[in-house]
């Protein structure tokens, strides 16, 4: 008999080369056991700032494709100068003096990254300090055609890209194409993850079957997000001495935080949030979740998502603030960042004289010809039965509508828009269920879904996903792979004119599966603020972090008395207005004695 192999997240090539060796493995997933019964979490949904920072606001001057990088930095500018001078003077001390190690998964477009040095750029010039700049130490990404894009597309190369996730952590180590050879994990302070949604996305007709995958590690969704849960413990663990981890950052859709069906009697089940947190927090983190979408942060994009953000408990034990205090901080400081300050839609689209719009709508025809062929026979003389005219029809009548009435434009229009031509019956029929003239006002509707599904978006995209095909009303046309791109707020800087040589399916799809850059720049000025708070010396008797200078006044000295070490205190246990710009650094020396009181 041949010897059984039990084997936990077995891959298929490791299947393949087992099998050549006369071997039979079983595919066993070993999944911790879970509580039957969990609390429900808490989702924060931002309540936004009714004024916000002027200088968040966009650049008005051309586009996005123009702009957008200098769009990001200003929008994380303005959120940091809005920022109470406590909380910007211990940005100063923390940025200047602490140079973190990221590690991203499952990420195939880069945004954390982008994000990351945005935010480096945007606190120079707002806090006057040179920002020790982050190392992308590793990155973890099972596609290659995705592999490829974030090595072309980053200015900045991780050290380390691994093939899989799931091996990073099941055996803490995977095969590098970097270097080409199998390497051990990295440690880093820092871990952005967007784990795949497949499974819970509402746009999967089976999701709601899927509500329980993370409980049960299966499916896509749920073994990466326990092999996640596995890098994160080796993290926690110490994989180096000199480097600590301090948080995480996670990514997915509002699919994961459905409930499942109710049982017998009306009890629900934990969802796969419940149990997400539940086995984070069992790690030993501290977890929040946000409600976010891109229109909270100037964009024109509808796309809500789950983003978590968490921390060590050792990080809150010895700052001495509770979960509950930390959580309430976290909260607040979303809502100071949130503005419903947007801008148009077309900043982010291209000029329709566009060499890639140009091209795009010049091979619409290619297009037209497989509109075509969906009415030719299949087998023989049998068709194929079209299910959506009748639902168009029934959709028509319900709303007094002539159904009778074709729904294609006319040849005239096809002539003044060839964008049209991409389009196919069953799309034009969506757009008829929605009342969508050739042109119309600036809106979007998703002609990739059925028309019961979808909706006029007025002034905003629709969900950009990898397979939603975004009709935009007032140019006839769909919106190309790049323009997704914007809408996602995703600009490489020099680098963003590489992207006309991607396909458009291909950059849909990267748009799809990306983070949202600003709806993250959000969370990564949270995150700092907090973890500066948490890295700052108790200054009273609680060991509560309270009070400290502003940062105007601890960088005003004058040169005629720099060689002076400190002025007189202010008053007693009050702000002492240092020196020099080593004092400026160094807070635990100037300020550690202060009482200072509630901004």
């Amino acid at each position: 008999a041949l010897p059984i192999l039990q084997i936990r997240f077995c891959q298929s090539d490791v299947v393949r080369i087992l099998r050549a060796q006369g071997l039979e493995p079983t595919m066993e997933r070993v999944a911790p056991k879970l509580p039957e019964d969990l609390p429900r979490v808490v989702v924060h949904k931002p309540v936004p700032s009714s004024i916000g920072s002027p200088t968040a606001q966009a650049c008005e001057l051309g586009n996005f494709e123009r702009n957008g990088t200098a769009d990001l930095e200003n929008w994380i500018q303005g959120s940091l100068a809005s920022l109470p001078a406590a909380d910007r003077g211990l940005l100063a001390q923390r940025l200047a003096l602490h140079q973190r190690r990221v590690g991203t998964l499952c990420d195939g477009s880069g945004a954390p990254m982008l994000v990351a040095r945005a935010f480096e750029k945007a606190a120079a010039a707002v806090l006057q300090v040179s920002v020790q700049p982050a190392v992308h130490s590793f990155g973890a990404e099972k596609s290659k055609a995705k592999r490829d894009f974030e090595l072309d597309m980053l200015e900045e190369k991780p050290v380390r890209l691994f093939d899989c996730a799931v091996q990073l952590g099941t055996n803490g180590s995977g095969f590098d194409v970097v270097s080409g050879t199998q390497q051990q994990l990295p440690a880093c302070h820092d871990l952005y993850v967007g784990w795949p949604c497949v499974d819970v996305a509402s746009i999967n007709s089976q999701s709601s079957a899927n509500r329980c995958v993370v409980r049960d590690g299966s499916k896509t969704t749920g073994s990466v997000f326990h092999a996640m849960v596995g890098v994160l413990r080796k993290q926690l663990s110490g994989i180096s001495d000199n480097v600590n981890f301090e948080s995480f950052t996670g990514e997915i859709v509002l699919g994961f935080h459905a409930p499942p069906a109710p049982e017998p009697g009306g009890h629900t089940q934990p969802s796969n949030l419940d149990y997400a947190v539940y086995m984070l927090e069992d790690i030993g983190l501290w977890v929040i979740v946000f409600w976010l979408d891109p229109r909270l942060f100037t964009l024109r994009e509808s796309r809500g998502r789950l983003f978590f953000q968490a921390f060590p408990r050792a990080l809150l034990e010895s700052a001495a603030v509770s979960e509950a205090e930390l959580t309430e901080q976290a909260v607040a400081l979303m809502n100071a960042v949130a503005t419903k300050k947007t801008r148009e839609l077309d900043y982010f689209l291209l000029s329709e004289i566009h060499l890639v719009i140009a091209a795009s709508v010049n091979t619409a025809a290619a297009a037209a010809r497989a509109r075509s062929a969906e009415h030719e026979p299949a087998i023989g003389n049998k068709r194929r039965k079209l299910r959506w005219p009748e639902k168009h029809a029934a959709a028509l009548d319900k709303q007094g509508q002539d159904w009778w009435v074709p729904s294609c434009p006319s040849a005239d229009v096809f002539l003044q828009y060839p964008g049209l031509h991409a389009l196919l019956d069953r799309q034009f029929g969506v757009l008829h269920v929605c009342n969508v003239k050739f042109p119309d006002e600036p809106s979007t509707v998703d002609v990739s879904q059925e028309a019961g599904r979808t909706a006029v978006k007025q002034a905003s995209s629709s969900i950009v996903t990898p397979n939603s095909c975004i009709y935009l009303t007032h140019r006839c046309r769909l919106a190309h792979g790049i323009e997704k791109m914007h809408m996602q707020g995703i600009h490489y800087g020099v680098n963003h004119v590489k992207l006309q040589k991607y396909p458009d399916h291909f950059l849909s799809d990267v748009a799809g599966n990306a983070w949202n850059t600003f709806c993250f720049a959000a969370v990564f000025v949270v995150k700092e603020v907090l973890l500066a708070r948490l890295a700052a010396k108790p200054v009273n008797t609680e060991q509560r972090i309270k009070k400290l200078p502003s940062l105007t006044d601890v960088m005003h000295f004058d040169d005629s008395t720099a060689g002076a070490q400190e002025e007189s205190a202010v008053s007693s246990g009050g702000v002492r207005r240092l020196q020099s710009l080593s004092d400026v650094l160094d807070w635990s020396a100037a300020s550690g004695d202060g009482d200072f009181g509630t901004d």
